[in-house]
């Protein structure tokens, strides 16, 4: 979806594109030096947030730039209003393929718009890598429109997922197709997630997983309405954690899974 010349700072213009890293950064001991290093390099100082981001691209947690979508996305006008609390919006054209990620950071909000036959699409052989991440404290909203799929592949042994939700953060998913040939199609840890009108398919592990936050223990919350689960190798459904809800029902749901519906607790009704 973009990508970012070598040598250039996460805060470089993007164009639209494959999806490259830079290189791996080498810090200086301390932050004073960091800077004086980078800007030898880049022609200017690089902010803590700088750093932050290209450490976890190093350490191979992120493998986009932070707020990428602010560099398809436009913020909205005044008068517009396509959902509560969202102030950015990135609309796909008929037909449309997107290839790359998307991240939503801490603070930001995002609406992806749908329509008919359009696509978003991460397939690397880079580990860790969901086609959509939300981070903490961020917030988004898809609107599929009935016509969005999410296509992502990964190789991962653990942390493998089409759409992952952090501690904190926020997703509402309609109407939108979500499948991963190598891992889970949403993923929520310690944050929410509605899900209503959707079809999650194919995916090599579970329909969906909810976790607790690893660091935390933070609970997530999860409802699913409306929405077909099916062609998955793990569960439909999958919920740990102590603090962690999920809440189906039933009656407009297909939920099936190879290793069964469910796998923890999970309140229907």
């Amino acid at each position: 979806m973009a990508s970012i010349s070598p040598a250039m700072p996460a805060r470089a213009t993007l164009r639209r594109g494959s999806t490259m890293l830079p290189p791996p950064i080498r810090a200086k001991s301390s932050w004073n030096k960091f800077q004086v290093s980078s800007s030898r390099r880049f022609g200017t100082a690089m902010t803590a947030t700088d750093v932050q981001e290209w450490d976890m691209r190093r350490r191979g947690f992120l493998h986009a730039v932070v707020g990428l979508c602010l560099g398809a996305a436009q913020r909205l006008s005044a008068g517009a209003a396509p959902a509560p609390a969202t102030d950015r919006l990135l609309e796909l054209t008929e037909g449309e393929e997107r290839r790359g990620q998307i991240v939503v950071r801490e603070g930001e909000s995002l609406l992806i718009r749908g329509s008919a036959n359009c696509v978003l699409e991460h397939v690397t052989s880079q580990p860790y890598q969901p086609v959509i991440r939300v981070l903490p404290g961020a917030k988004l909203v898809i609107e599929g429109g009935g016509g969005l799929t999410v296509r992502h592949s990964s190789p991962s042994v653990a942390s493998n997922y089409a759409i992952e939700v952090g501690l904190g953060a926020k997703l509402v998913l309609r109407n939108t197709t979500v499948t991963s040939s190598t891992g889970s199609g949403v993923c929520v840890q310690g944050g929410s997630c509605e899900i209503e009108r959707c079809k999650i398919l194919d995916c090599a592990e579970h329909g969906v997983a909810v976790y607790d936050d690893i660091e935390t223990g933070e609970g997530s919350e999860v409802s699913v309405r409306d929405t077909v689960i099916s062609g998955v190798r793990g569960y439909g459904i999958q919920a740990r954690g102590q603090d962690v809800r999920v809440d189906v029902a039933a009656a407009g749901c297909t939920i099936q899974g190879r290793k069964g519906m469910y796998n923890g607790v999970i309140n229907e009704s």
